[in-house]
């Protein structure tokens, strides 16, 4: 963790949460923390996670049960789910003729989902992003893009 970083800490009943902005999941491991005052010293070794918002689903998207209205998207879940379990994916979907993404669902336990609703003769454009207690920030990029 950087020097510099950017960080709170949050007080509880019996523990400190450190937030870190900076922190990388490449810093999580086993750091010391040393206490001093005029009463003495102590030291004591603290391990440490770094958390985070889950990466990209992985795709490509694989449409299936295709119909005039209707189909069924499939993806993978992200590699990195961020060190907390995915809770749900948010599908989005535009017609080539806009450019403004329309949520499909926000809560999709699974990693596929039955989309329909859609219009016969219209090209539709889908993107998927996975979510945890941490946030959604990470689009499984449209094959287009």
């Amino acid at each position: 963790m950087g020097f510099y970083s950017e960080y709170s800490v949050i007080e509880e009943a019996h523990s400190f949460t450190l937030k870190n902005s900076c922190a990388k999941p490449k810093d999580s491991g086993t750091y010391v923390v040393k206490l001093k005052n005029k009463a003495g010293e102590e030291e004591i070794k603290v391990n440490v996670t770094v958390v985070d918002k889950p990466g990209a689903p992985v795709g490509p998207l694989e449409p299936s049960k295709v119909t005039a209205e209707s189909l069924t998207l499939s993806w993978k879940p992200p590699e990195s789910d961020g060190g907390s379990r995915v809770t749900n994916y948010v599908l989005e979907r535009r017609p080539d003729t806009s450019k403004t993404w329309t949520k499909v669902s926000t809560f999709i336990r699974q990693p596929s989902h039955d989309v329909a609703g859609l219009d016969e003769g219209v090209t539709y454009y889908f993107r998927v992003s996975a979510e945890n207690k941490y946030g959604s920030v990470n689009h499984l990029k449209p094959t287009w893009e």
